[in-house]
């Protein structure tokens, strides 16, 4: 029997370490990587099943990895100040919560190109979806929280609106680009600059004042609509909660936000 100090998760670090020792020796540098962890593929005979499940360039212990940390979807309740001064409530579903192997697999999908993740982390939001709303509920529109310029150009693609448009077929919610962030407005994210995920809340309501716009056009669009807001992360709330005063500043009926995960 295993004493105390040799917990499970050391003897299953361990276990890891000498695989992937081995997994070294054995093949070359030249063979296929994992997408998440890089350590070289060998086939454990599983496939990838469903229309949400993991890429097949993941390893093993990847897998492993991904079913031992992801946890159930979590629900979380935030207050935005319409125009005339009247409370609402944003209610926000996220797939899990932001740790462990899923912020890793956020991280490497958001900054280093692996979107080969979008129908897994897809597949959290939609069991979130799910979880907390009726079936015959629908929603209107998707809409994306924009990117700033600067992140954009970074990174080369906008992340949350692949997000919205694999979205668009399993929860059948049409995507509309509502949101924009105006070209004259000071970015909250500059070179030299703390990014939002830096800041703390009261930082970042001060960097998101008018930093979304509605796009010209889009009223009537919005107008009267039930409108599911797609983010990748949940922090403080505060860029969901600008986005959704924008929203209902132009008549939406209803904002629900809808993230992967969610940071406690």
């Amino acid at each position: 029997m295993l004493s105390n100090r040799r917990s499970y998760h050391t003897v299953r670090f361990q276990a890891r370490r000498l695989g992937q020792r081995m997994l070294d020796f054995g093949f070359p540098e030249s063979r296929p990587a994992c997408l998440l962890c890089h350590r070289p593929l060998l086939d454990s005979g599983v496939s990838p099943k469903g229309e949400f499940a993991l890429p097949e360039n993941v390893c093993m212990f990847c897998r492993q990895d991904a079913q031992a940390t992801v946890n159930t979807p979590t629900f979380r309740r935030l207050s935005v100040d319409c125009s005339d001064g009247r409370p609402v409530p944003l209610i926000v579903l996220a797939g899990a919560d932001y740790q462990g192997f899923l912020r890793n697999a956020i991280r490497q999908w958001k900054y280093d190109g692996a979107l080969e993740l979008t129908p897994w982390l897809t597949g959290l939001m939609i069991n979130a979806y799910r979880a907390r709303v009726w079936p015959d509920w629908r929603f209107n529109l998707l809409v994306a929280v924009p990117p700033s310029v600067q992140r954009l150009r970074q990174r080369g693609y906008h992340h949350v609106g692949i997000l919205a448009s694999a979205l668009q077929s399993p929860l059948q919610t049409p995507v509309l680009e509502v949101l924009a962030r105006p070209t004259c407005s000071a970015d909250p994210v500059k070179e030299g600059a703390a990014t939002q995920t830096a800041r703390n809340a009261a930082q970042r309501r001060q960097a998101l004042q008018a930093a979304f716009v509605l796009q010209a056009g889009s009223g009537n669009s919005v107008a009267g609509a039930r409108v599911l807001l797609v983010d990748d992360v949940v922090t403080t709330g505060s860029t969901l909660s600008a986005c959704a005063e924008v929203l209902y500043g132009a008549g939406a009926a209803t904002v629900v936000g809808l993230t992967i995960a969610n940071v406690r």
